[in-house]
C-alpha cells in the first residue's frame, strides 16, 4: 500500500510539473565536500548533496553533469562552474547548492575545495578557492532568467585563527542578490551552521522537509526552514536569505482552488436584540448569500450546549435546530472566547448573527435588480477592478466594543452599514498605474531603495490617497456614487481587523506568536534599528513585505497588522470615545491629522488597539480602500 501510495504522490508531482518544464529549463549544479585536506573533515555534506540531488530531479530539475558532485578539487570545481554557466539558458532557471566549508571574505564568499592544503591566510582565497559571486557573475550574463543559490557551507572558518585578521570573517558574509536572484544563507552572517546529528545537515535537513510541499512560493518555503532551524538550534542558527526575484518562484506551481467562505463569529459585546432577516442582495459587482432568518432558541436549563471554538465555527457548522446559547459580557474581552458556555439556567440572549464576509465577484451575466427602492451598484469589470484595487472582501456587520490601546473594552458600536474592505493594502503597482495615467497629481512614492510591484505603496500623505480614490473612481465608473470608494472608517477598520475574535490580537493573545502572521519590529529589526523595542522573534522581513506575505485573517484580509500602517477617514481625537456609536467617520472643524491603524514594519502593537496620529506620509506609512454596499 506504501508503495502505491509513493507511485500515485511521484506521477502527481511529475505531472504537476511537466506544464513549467516545457516552458523553461531547470538545471542545478551540485556539490558537496566533505573530506579536506587540511581543513577538519566533515559528516553530511555528501549526504545532503544527494538529498538535494534526488529531490530535485523528482520536482524536474536537469542536474548539470548528469549527477550532483561528490569531494570535488578546485581545478574540478572550475571546470563544473563554466559547465554549468553554458548550459543555462537565458530564460532557464539556474538552481546551485553547495555544502561543504565555507569562508566570508574581502566581501564575497568562497567555496573550499577539498585540496585546501594551500589555503593559509584569507589573501590565498583568490587563488586556491571558488567564488559564488564569480559564478553569479558568469549567470547574470544570461540578462534574464531567475538563479536559486543555496549555501549550507558555513560550517566553520578553516582558516587558523591567527589569520582571521587576514580578511576573513566567522561564518558567511552577505552578498548583494543580484537582478533576478535568490541567495539563501544556512546561517545568519557571522553564525556558524551546525552540520547535524543525523544524516544530514541541519539546514538541509529542514529544507528536505519543506520540500515536501513543493506549491509554495520559495520564500515561503525559506521561512519554514528558518522557523524550523531556529527552534531545533535553540536560536544558535538562523538561516538568512538575499532576494531581488521578479516574479514569484514555485518549484510546484500550486493548484487553483475555489475560493473559501469565511464565516465570522458575533463579537463579545453587550446583549442585543437579533436584527430581522433581511432579503438577499444582489449587485452587478458582488454576489451576496441570504443571511439565515432568525428563529427563537429554547435554552436547555439543564444540558447548556458547548458551542464550537471561535476559530473553527462557521454559519455552515450550526444545524438550524441546534440550540446555540452565547454569553456576553460588558467587562473587558482581551483572552475571552467569542462564544462560551451558560454556565446556568439563567434567562439567555441568543446572539445576534454573525457577520459572514464574502469575496467580491463580478457577476458573469445580466442580474434583474432586487425589488427595492434603492439603485442598484453600477457593474464593474473583475480585471479593471484587480488591476485598480485588487480583491475586496464584503463584510456585514454586527455590533461589537471597540478595544482601546490598553487592551480593555470601549465604546459599543453598531456599524449602520454593509460595507467592503481591500483584501490587500494598495501597492506601488496600482499606485504607478495611477500616475502613469495622468492621476495621483503625478507623485511617485520613494520606495525607499525596498522595490515596487507588490510592496505596499508608502511615503503617501493625505492628499495623496484622496487624488488616488479620485482616480479609482473614475476608472471604476464609481465618481460621485454613493458607494464610491473612500477610506474606512475606524470603527469600519478595526471591526474588520479583528474579524470576529475578543482577544488580544485576532489570531490570540500571545504576542510571541505575532510573526507568524504579521511584518512587524521583529528580533533582525531590532538589530538594524536597535532605538526601536522589538518582539524576540522571526517574522522574515526586516522592511515592507510584498503584501499577502502572510496568511489572512479570518474575514480573509492580509496585513491588518504590521507591514504599513494604514490611513482611516477619522480627523484623530486621543479617546476612543470620539468614535461615532453608528460606526460613521469621526470629522471635526479643523482636522489637521487623521488616524491610523495597525501598527507597522516599525513597531510591535501591543493589541489590536494600536492607533497612532497620522500627518505626513512616512516610509511605514499606507491605505488600502473601502466601500459602502447597498
Amino acid at each position: 500500500m506504501r508503495k502505491l501510495a509513493g507511485f500515485i504522490a511521484g506521477t502527481i508531482i511529475a505531472l504537476a510539473v511537466s506544464s513549467a518544464a516545457q516552458a523553461e529549463r531547470r538545471v542545478a549544479l551540485i556539490i558537496g565536500n566533505a573530506d579536506y585536506t587540511k581543513a577538519p573533515d566533515l559528516r553530511n555534506p555528501v549526504n545532503d548533496a544527494r538529498s538535494m540531488a534526488k529531490r530535485l530531479k523528482e520536482l524536474g530539475f536537469e542536474l548539470s553533469g548528469g549527477s550532483h558532485h561528490e569531494n570535488v578539487t578546485r581545478v574540478e570545481m572550475a571546470r563544473l562552474v563554466r559547465r554549468f554557466s553554458s548550459e543555462v539558458g537565458r530564460d532557464d532557471t539556474a538552481f546551485i547548492f553547495y555544502a561543504g566549508h565555507g569562508i566570508g571574505a574581502h566581501g564575497t564568499n568562497w567555496m573550499v575545495p577539498t585540496d585546501d592544503a594551500d589555503i593559509q591566510t584569507a589573501l590565498d582565497l583568490p587563488d586556491f578557492a571558488i567564488s559564488v559571486s564569480s559564478l553569479m557573475e558568469r549567470l547574470e550574463r544570461r540578462q534574464g532568467g531567475t538563479n536559486i543559490v543555496m549555501l549550507d557551507a558555513c560550517r566553520d572558518n578553516p582558516l587558523p585563527s591567527d589569520t582571521r585578521s587576514s580578511g576573513a570573517t566567522r561564518g558567511l558574509g552577505r552578498m548583494a542578490a543580484p537582478n533576478g536572484t535568490f541567495i539563501a544563507y544556512a546561517a545568519d552572517p557571522g553564525q556558524v551552521a551546525f552540520d547535524g546529528e543525523g544524516n544530514n545537515g541541519l539546514f538541509t535537513e529542514s529544507l528536505m522537509r519543506a520540500l515536501e510541499k513543493p506549491d509554495r512560493p520559495l520564500y515561503e518555503i525559506l521561512r519554514a526552514v528558518r522557523r524550523d532551524v531556529r527552534r531545533k538550534a535553540s536560536g544558535a542558527q538562523t538561516p538568512w536569505t538575499e532576494e531581488s526575484l521578479n516574479d514569484e518562484f514555485f518549484f510546484v506551481q500550486p493548484r487553483e482552488e475555489a475560493p473559501v467562505r469565511v464565516a465570522a463569529l458575533q463579537p463579545q459585546t453587550q446583549p442585543v436584540a437579533p436584527p430581522p432577516a433581511a432579503a438577499p442582495q444582489t449587485s452587478g459587482w458582488l454576489t451576496a448569500a441570504p443571511e439565515p432568518a432568525q428563529q427563537p432558541v429554547a435554552v436547555q436549563p439543564a444540558q447548556p450546549v458547548v458551542t464550537a471554538p471561535p476559530a473553527l465555527q462557521s454559519l455552515e457548522s450550526v444545524a438550524p435546530s441546534q440550540p446555540v446559547v452565547a454569553m456576553v459580557s460588558p467587562a473587558r474581552t482581551t483572552g475571552q472566547s467569542a462564544t462560551s458556555v451558560a454556565p446556568a439556567p439563567e434567562p439567555a440572549v441568543v446572539a445576534a448573527p454573525p457577520a459572514t464576509p464574502e469575496p467580491v465577484r463580478v457577476a458573469a451575466a445580466t442580474v434583474a435588480p432586487p425589488a427595492t427602492s434603492a439603485p442598484a451598484a453600477p457593474r464593474i469589470d473583475s480585471a479593471l477592478l484587480a488591476s485598480t484595487v485588487g480583491e475586496m472582501v464584503a463584510i456585514n456587520p454586527a455590533p461589537f466594543q471597540v478595544m482601546q490601546a490598553s487592551g480593555e473594552a470601549g465604546t459599543t458600536v453598531r456599524i449602520a452599514h454593509r460595507f467592503a474592505l481591500g483584501k490587500f493594502e494598495v501597492t506601488y503597482d496600482m499606485w504607478d498605474a495611477c500616475v502613469d495615467e495622468g492621476g495621483c497629481l503625478g507623485y511617485r512614492p520613494a520606495d525607499d531603495g525596498e522595490g515596487r510591484g507588490e510592496r505596499p505603496v508608502m511615503n503617501v500623505e493625505w492628499k495623496h490617497t484622496q487624488a488616488f480614490l479620485e482616480w479609482a473612481n473614475r476608472r471604476l465608473g464609481l465618481a460621485g456614487q454613493p458607494d464610491a470608494l473612500r477610506l474606512p472608517t475606524e470603527a469600519e477598520w478595526e471591526y474588520a481587523a479583528r474579524a470576529g475574535s475578543s482577544s488580544t490580537f485576532y489570531f490570540g493573545d500571545e504576542q510571541d506568536e505575532i510573526c507568524r502572521h504579521a511584518n512587524v519590529m521583529d528580533y533582525y529589526g531590532g538589530r538594524y534599528f536597535p532605538i526601536f523595542p522589538a518582539v524576540d522573534c522571526d517574522d522574515d522581513y526586516v522592511r515592507p513585505a510584498p503584501v499577502g506575505s502572510y496568511a489572512p485573517n479570518g474575514f480573509g484580509l492580509h496585513d491588518m497588522i504590521g507591514n504599513v500602517s494604514e490611513w482611516t477617514q477619522d480627523c484623530w481625537s486621543r479617546k476612543y470615545g470620539q468614535i461615532a456609536s453608528d460606526g460613521s467617520a469621526h470629522v471635526a472643524q479643523r482636522c489637521d491629522y487623521h488616524v491610523t491603524r495597525g501598527g507597522s514594519w516599525m513597531v510591535t502593537p501591543k493589541n489590536m488597539g494600536e492607533r497612532a496620529r497620522g500627518y505626513k506620509g512616512t516610509e511605514n506609512l499606507g491605505f488600502r480602500v473601502a466601500r459602502t454596499l447597498p
